[in-house]
């Protein structure tokens, strides 16, 4: 009798020593089957992580006070100076604006008040540039603001306060990325292609578009330039959520301020 026939007729013939071989295969297969997965989960993680290594500077104008001006622009040559330097993988210019509702501003410009806390851009140099209005109604709720900002001037009497809002913010962005860098959470819709080129796309927030019942292809209007909605975003927070990104050259031509960023 062969070997092989041997050891056939011997497993048939101890059937818990059979089965007990055929359970500790199949655990040592089905170990190796979830190792082996296992390492791939492992090996695409720690490519995703290899990929965002990296440090994300955040160059801004010397002096600059955000949106009260102040400070020398910068420029798109000096954005492709940085590009050039070594080991420096990217160079993403931005421009943010500030967004006021057109029907608000026309009332408080009817009744002779400044706009408070939705004021306008500020511009290079510490002038402050023109305002920019639109059809939208910003997410974020002022509260009390008014009223506490007229106690606190010492003013009192009847007089009916004219509704304020917080700004809407509009950033355009050289690359599908906020302005920290951090890739955008596009939620709805699509991207807007080419973020080097002028375009009436734009993507909105979803508190945003939630407040004001647009979706994707929906439409606004910014100082009369009718914009589409292109895609929806998720920041993870409220005020995060009211805004909007529209192409770098975009912003730079609602602003009148070509080549700067």
């Amino acid at each position: 009798m062969s070997v092989l026939a041997r050891s056939v007729g011997n497993a048939f013939r101890n059937k818990v020593r059979t089965a007990a071989v055929v359970a500790v295969l199949a655990v040592a297969i089905g170990l190796a089957l979830a190792m082996l997965v296992a390492n791939q989960a492992v090996g695409a993680k720690v490519q995703e992580l290899n990929s965002s290594v990296g440090t994300v500077l955040t160059v801004n104008p010397a002096g600059g006070q955000g949106f009260e001006g102040g400070g020398e622009p910068l420029t798109t040559g000096q954005a492709a100076t940085a590009a050039a330097v070594p080991n420096v993988s990217s160079v993403v210019g931005t421009t943010s604006l500030r967004l006021r509702n057109a029907a608000e501003a026309a009332a408080q410009t009817a009744a002779g008040t400044q706009g408070g806390p939705a004021g306008g851009q500020g511009g290079p140099g510490g002038t402050s540039a023109a305002t920019l209005t639109t059809s939208l109604t910003a997410a974020v709720d002022a509260g009390t603001l008014g009223g506490r900002n007229q106690a606190a001037n010492g003013t009192t009497g009847t007089t009916t306060q004219p509704t304020r809002s917080l700004p809407i913010t509009a950033t355009g962005i050289g690359a599908e990325v906020d302005s920290t860098g951090k890739a955008l959470a596009i939620t709805d819709g699509t991207g807007l292609g080419d973020y080097t080129t002028a375009s009436t796309g734009a993507l909105l927030g979803t508190t945003l578009a939630e407040k004001n019942g647009l979706s994707v292809g929906s439409t606004f209007t910014v100082n009369d330039q009718t914009y589409t909605v292109s895609g929806l975003f998720d920041s993870g927070t409220t005020f995060g959520n009211n805004a909007l990104y529209v192409t770098l050259p975009t912003a730079q031509t609602l602003a009148g301020l070509p080549d700067e960023l």
